[in-house]
């Protein structure tokens, strides 16, 4: 018998991407799954849209959930990462994957996930590569518009290296051996699925990042259990291109200080040798030098 993979699905806003996303779930070819769509207090009706489209859809394999069942309160959002985990305690499966709402999956996803795991049972996470797009944007009466047309940016691993050459934690930490000023590993939020047990038990209280807390998990489980990569396109990551140019600056620097936050926390979960000691710390001097770089762009933007 096949073990239960429960998905979730965060959504704030994306009503125009849910039934892509939606579909890319039902058209999988490992079929014993649930989804845990959780929204964080959208206002465009896309929770009552995929409501009624998956009691269509899939009657008896889906659960949903909003924060407006917890907090009467429309005008606050939390976390990501709270809302991940709350939605994370929902899950029954013996799996737990995540799927933006603005993303999706190849048919096979699963189905190639879940043979890693069988095949390995040390393994607790398996991970895969996936592909960056975007809407196509046009000028129409001199200002943007965003069409139904979309263009790639190649994959995951084309911007960054494996982490499976050596260890994964410490890909994750230290970054680039030769050249720790280029971009960090990673894996990607929607390629990842953790075995429940044990993403339980290494997880602890939830996290309060306004952006990575995947980046967290990430650490805590390399630390402690075996990873999986499967080396092909398996899911489709949405670079969203809207929003001034103020706001993108600012998001990317709240991203990177709670990412900054996260490795120096991630350090203590292994004993360091003298050598990934310094390379720990000449990393955080690389980051912070970067960090310096974009808040002097934000000024001159401003």
């Amino acid at each position: 018998m096949t073990r239960k993979v429960s998905i979730i699905i965060n959504n704030y806003n994306k009503k125009p991407y849910l039934k892509r996303c939606l579909d890319s779930v039902l058209e999988q070819t490992y079929e014993n799954w649930e989804i845990i769509f959780w929204d964080d207090n959208s206002t465009d009706d896309g929770r009552n849209w995929a409501f009624h489209y998956l009691n269509m859809t899939c009657p008896d394999k889906f659960y949903c959930y909003d924060t407006k069942q917890l907090i009467d309160n429309p005008n606050f959002d939390l976390p990501l990462g709270v809302v991940r985990w709350m939605a994370a305690q929902k899950a029954k499966g013996d799996y737990i994957a995540f799927l933006d709402a603005d993303d999706y999956w190849h048919p096979r996803k699963l189905e190639k996930q879940m043979k890693l795991f069988e095949e390995n049972h040390d393994m607790k996470l398996v991970f895969s590569d996936c592909q960056y797009f975007a809407d196509k944007i046009i000028q129409v009466d001199n200002y943007p518009a965003w069409t139904s047309e979309q263009y790639t940016f190649g994959t995951f691993h084309e911007k960054y290296r494996p982490l499976m050459d050596n260890d994964p934690f410490m890909g994750l930490l230290l970054g680039y051996k030769l050249k720790p000023w280029l971009n960090s590993n990673f894996m990607p939020m929607s390629t990842l699925v953790f075995e429940r047990e044990a993403f339980f038990k290494v997880m602890g209280k939830s996290t309060h990042y306004t952006s990575g807390e995947d980046f967290d998990w990430l650490f805590k489980m390399t630390a402690k259990y075996d990873c999986g990569l499967v080396p092909e396109v398996l899911s489709y990551y949405r670079i969203n291109v809207r929003g001034s140019v103020n706001n993108q600056i600012s998001m990317s620097l709240k991203a990177q200080w709670n990412e900054i936050d996260v490795i120096k926390k991630a350090k203590g979960y292994r004993e360091l040798t003298r050598w990934q000691t310094v390379r720990f710390y000449f990393r955080l001097f690389v980051m912070y030098s970067k960090l310096i770089f974009k808040q002097c762009q934000e000024v001159k933007v401003l």
